[in-house]
């Protein structure tokens, strides 16, 4: 009777045993009666086919809103199609993403990523389904990799500017006349003229599709400071509709003009700084025709007189820093950039200091 008993548990547990083992199935395959499907097409009133090829549609969106072209491959001219490979879970995750071939120029990790965010960010496949129950299946999906013509305008602060054009943007009377009326609309802060203030602050003017003016960007070498920024704001968006407006394709289209306003005080006490400053431009205007000569020493010398004249302008730090740079010299390079910065405030060589700077 014992034996029985034991014959009829171990019969039991047996059963059980079996039956967990068929539960937990490991094996991962290639296909299913049900593929595993990207989640968003469950709502679909049609065929199980239907909503397979509906989220192959919606993942390969996914892939390729979310993969960005590496820029050592773009640089190399590197193209073609990454293959890669990833198991989806019974639960619906992404495990075992690796690539079965790549181009290179980091294109392939570039893939594994974004597969691997598909986790990350929360999303689950529909398991892959075999009898009715869900099971491991492993995808093979191939990414393409295709270096297009660039667009004819960049996105800077979210604003679309046209720099491939037909006509380019010009001022109605051309730049004499833009450059008198300027001149003529600036209003010298009177904050700025007891410290005897001087300086030019160049601004990056947006002229859209109608004539509109806003101010894109604005670099302030002296460190004027805002009420000097708020003339200038005001200053350039008096030319409102004063424009010939750029064109593509026949069609107007933003685009972006470049003016340097002077701030100069008008205060007799004020004199002395005021020739110190335009001799100092003098200067470093012959540096540069230096450099564009390839005098670089001669330039250096020029910046460093330059600079001995008047020395709260950035801008002749920075450029005898770019020419330092040019000539391997770092230690000087990073030198004139952290005074530079230290002036104006400005981050346009954070990350060559970062390099250069030990």
């Amino acid at each position: 009777m014992r034996k029985l008993f034991l014959l009829m548990i171990c019969s039991i547990l047996g059963n059980i045993i079996h039956a967990q083992t068929a539960e937990l199935d490991t094996t991962i395959y290639t296909f299913a009666e049900e593929m595993p499907r990207f989640p968003g097409c469950e709502e679909i009133d049609t065929t199980i086919q239907a909503k397979y090829q509906c989220s192959q549609q919606l993942m390969l969106n996914f892939i390729y809103q979310s993969v960005l072209y590496p820029y050592e491959a773009r640089e190399a001219g590197n193209e073609g199609t990454v293959v890669t490979s990833f198991v989806v879970e019974p639960n619906g995750m992404v495990s075992q993403v690796s690539v079965l071939r790549d181009i290179g120029g980091g294109c392939g990790a570039e893939t594994v990523k974004v597969i691997e965010s598909i986790n990350a960010g929360g999303i689950r496949f529909i398991p892959g389904k075999k009898e009715g129950k869900a099971v491991r299946v492993k995808l093979t999906i191939p990414i393409k990799f295709e270096i297009k013509e660039a667009p004819p305008f960049v996105v800077v602060n979210g604003d679309s500017i046209w720099v491939t054009l037909d006509t380019p943007l010009d001022y109605i009377g051309g730049k004499e006349a833009l450059s008198e009326h300027l001149i003529s609309t600036i209003k010298y802060p009177e904050s700025g003229m007891d410290s005897c203030l001087v300086g030019d602050i160049d601004v990056q003017i947006r002229v859209d599709r109608s004539g509109g003016v806003s101010v894109l960007d604005m670099t302030d070498y002296c460190n004027l400071g805002f009420d000097f920024w708020f003339a200038s704001t005001n200053a350039v968006t008096s030319t409102y509709g004063q424009w010939m407006v750029a064109t593509y394709k026949n069609e107007p289209v933003p685009a972006v003009y470049e003016v340097s306003l002077p701030f100069r005080p008008t205060a007799a006490s004020c004199k002395q700084t005021v020739a110190a400053y335009n001799q100092a431009n003098d200067l470093a205007a012959e540096a540069v025709n230096l450099y564009n000569d390839k005098k670089d020493q001669e330039a250096v010398q020029k910046l460093s007189e330059a600079i001995a004249t008047f020395d709260k302008n950035a801008s002749y730090y920075y450029l005898r820093g770019q020419i330092h740079i040019n000539n391997n010299q770092f230690n000087e390079a990073c030198e004139d950039l952290r005074k530079a910065k230290e002036i104006a405030q400005l981050s346009d060589f954070d990350s060559v200091m970062t390099v250069i700077c030990k």
